[in-house]
C-alpha cells in the first residue's frame, strides 16, 4: 500500500482495489500450481521452478523502484504500472506454484510406513508454520525499517538476493530428497467413479465390502498410500460392484465401468472434506479485519509507546506484528507442552484431532470479535480529542493470532491427512482458496452493511471511526458463533479416512466431543 500510494501517487481506492485483485490472484493461483504438481511433474520441480519465477519477479520490482521513468510526473499514473503488473502476475504464478506444494513436499520426506517418522509428522506442520511466521514478521519489521530508510531499491533488493540463495540451497539439497512422482490427473478417477455409478444406478451392492472390486490395490504412486473402505456414501460403491462378464481375471477392465475401491474412497473423502471447507469461510472473514479496520483505528488512535510527547510512536501498518509474535510464541509452547499432556488424556499422539483444533480456533476469532467490538466502544466515548492508547489493540490481535495457530495449521494437517494421496498438494491449495474466499466474502458483506446503515450524515455507515463500528464487529462475532455450531455438527457426523499404514487401534475419533 504505502508503495502504491507514495511511489506510484495511487489514491487509497485505486492502491486498496490494486492490492486487493493481487491477493486474490494470490489466493487462487495455487489451485493451478497444485494440479500441475500432482497430475504432472510432481512438487519438487514445481517448487523449483516456481521459486525462479519469483526470483525474476522480485528483480522486476527492483528495475521498477530503480528506475525514475516509472513514477510519476515522469508518466501517468497508470502508465506507470507496467513493471508493477507484471510483477505481480510473476508472483502470483510463483506463489501458486510455492504455497501449495511447499508444505506437503516437506511432510512427503517424512515415511507414513515408518511408526517414527509418521509420530514426527505430527510436530512438522506446527513447526513450518513457525518459520513462516517467523519470515512475515521479519518482514513486517526489518524489511519495512530498510525501506523507510534506505529507499525501495534495496527493501525489493534484499529480498531478490535472498531468494537467489534460497533456490541454491533447495536445488543443492535435491540429492536428499524424498520425491514422490505424479500419479496422473486425480480429476480422471473422479471422473471414472461418478460415470461408473450413474451406468450401475440399479445394480445391488454387496453387503460384504471384500465382494467389491480391488479391495486390495497395489501401492502405486502417491508415496504407496491407498485407502480402506468406508460405510459412508455406500451409493458410491455401485463403480466397485462386479457384475457378471465385467472381472474375469486378467482380462482388460473398462475404468468408466469398474473402478477399484480406492479410487471411489478418493471421491468419498472429497464429498466429506466439503462441508468442513465451507465451515472456514467466515473464520477468514474475520481476519481480514486486522489488515483493514483493525488499522484503520490504530491512525485515530494514541500511537506513543510512552506518556512523554515525545515518544517514540508506532505505525499503525505494524500492529499485526502482535499477531505474528502471539503465534511464534505459541506454536513451540503447543507443540512441546500442550499436544504431551493433551495426549495423555485424549489417547490421540496429535493431542486432539484435526477438526478440535479448528473449532478452538473459531472461538478464539469470535473471542477477537466481542473484544474489538468493546474496545471500539472505549475509543469512541473518548472521542479524538483525548485518543485511546493503541495498545488497547492488542488482545485482540493477540486472540486472532491464537486462532491462527489453531486453524490454519488445523486445516493444513487435517486436508494433508484426509485428502486422497493423489491430491495433498490440491489440499494445502484448497486452505489458499478459503482464505482467498474469506477475503471476497468480508468485502460483500462490507459493502452490504455499508449500503444498509448508511445515512445522509454519515455515507459509511456503521462503517465509519465515527459510526458504530463495534456492531460490524459483533455482527461477524455472531457468526462465527453458527459457524462453531455448524463446525460442530460437521465433526461429529465426520468420519475419518483411514489409510492402508494405520493399526485399527489407532483409529482417530469421529466426534468433535
Amino acid at each position: 500500500m504505502a508503495y502504491l500510494q507514495h511511489r506510484l501517487k495511487l489514491d487509497l481506492v485505486d492502491a486498496a482495489n490494486t492490492i486487493t485483485n493481487f491477493m486474490g490472484m494470490c489466493s487462487y493461483t495455487p489451485l493451478l500450481g497444485a494440479f500441475v504438481a500432482d497430475a504432472m511433474i510432481g512438487r519438487y520441480a514445481t517448487i523449483l521452478i516456481a521459486s525462479t519465477i519469483y526470483v525474476a519477479a522480485l528483480f522486476v520490482m527492483v528495475i521498477e523502484a530503480k528506475l525514475p521513468s516509472t513514477k510519476p510526473p515522469h508518466c501517468k499514473k497508470h502508465d506507470c504500472l507496467g513493471y508493477l503488473y507484471a510483477a505481480f502476475v510473476l508472483i502470483a504464478i510463483a506463489a501458486g506454484g510455492v504455497r501449495p506444494n511447499a508444505p506437503s513436499f516437506g511432510a512427503d520426506q517424512f515415511d507414513q510406513h515408518n511408526p517414527v517418522e509418521r509420530k514426527q509428522l505430527f510436530s512438522y506442520f506446527n513447526w513450518y508454520y513457525f518459520f513462516v511466521v517467523a519470515a512475515m514478521v521479519t518482514s513486517t519489521t526489518l524489511l519495512v525499517y530498510i525501506q523507510n530508510t534506505f529507499g525501495w531499491v534495496w527493501g525489493f533488493g534484499i529480498p531478490a538476493v535472498g531468494m537467489v540463495v534460497a533456490v541454491a540451497l533447495f536445488w543443492a539439497g535435491s540429492p536428499l530428497y524424498r520425491k514422490i512422482s505424479p500419479a496422473g490427473s486425480p480429476f480422471t478417477h473422479l471422473a471414472q467413479v461418478v460415470v461408473a455409478v450413474c451406468r450401475k444406478w440399479r445394480v445391488d451392492i454387496p453387503n460384504d465390502p471384500r465382494e467389491l472390486f480391488n479391495n486390495e490395490v497395489p501401492k502405486t504412486g502417491a508415496g504407496g498410500i491407498t485407502l480402506r473402505h468406508t460405510m459412508q456414501y455406500r451409493f458410491l460403491d455401485r463403480a466397485a460392484t462386479i457384475v457378471d462378464g465385467e472381472h474375469h481375471g486378467s482380462e482388460k477392465i473398462d475404468p468408466w465401468r469398474l473402478c477399484p475401491v480406492s479410487h471411489v474412497e478418493e471421491l468419498k473423502s472429497l464429498l466429506r472434506m466439503t462441508p468442513v471447507w465451507a465451515t472456514g469461510i467466515p473464520i477468514f472473514v474475520a481476519w481480514s479485519q486486522q489488515s483493514t479496520f483493525w488499522i484503520g483505528q490504530g491512525y485515530v488512535m494514541d500511537l506513543r509507546m510512552g506518556s512523554s510527547p515525545h515518544a517514540f510512536k508506532m505505525q499503525p501498518a505494524t500492529l499485526p506484528v502482535f499477531s505474528l509474535l502471539t503465534m511464534m510464541i505459541f506454536l513451540p509452547f503447543y507443540d512441546k507442552l500442550v499436544v504431551p499432556l493433551a495426549a495423555k488424556v485424549t489417547r490421540n499422539p496429535r493431542g486432539i484431532t484435526f477438526l478440535q483444533r479448528i473449532g478452538v480456533g473459531i472461538t478464539f476469532a469470535a473471542s477477537a470479535m466481542l473484544v474489538a467490538g468493546a474496545v471500539e466502544v472505549k475509543r469512541r466515548r473518548l472521542g479524538f480529542a483525548h485518543p485511546l492508547s493503541c495498545f488497547w489493540l492488542i488482545p485482540q490481535f493477540c486472540l486472532l493470532g491464537l486462532s491462527e495457530a489453531f486453524v490454519t495449521i488445523g486445516y493444513l494437517e487435517f486436508f494433508y491427512d484426509q485428502s486422497p494421496p493423489s491430491m495433498r498438494s490440491m489440499a494445502a491449495a484448497v486452505v489458499w482458496a478459503i482464505i482467498g474466499t474469506g477475503n471476497y466474502v468480508s468485502t460483500a458483506i462490507v459493502a452490504l452493511i455499508k449500503r444498509s446503515t448508511r445515512t445522509p450524515t454519515n455515507d459509511q455507515g456503521w462503517l465509519s471511526l465515527t459510526g458504530n463500528l463495534e456492531y460490524f464487529y459483533w455482527v461477524l462475532a455472531g457468526c462465527l458463533a453458527v459457524d462453531f455450531v455448524a463446525h460442530l455438527l460437521v465433526s461429529t457426523f465426520y468420519t475419518y479416512t483411514k489409510p492402508d499404514y494405520a493399526d485399527d487401534d489407532d483409529q482417530v475419533p469421529i466426534a468433535m466431543i
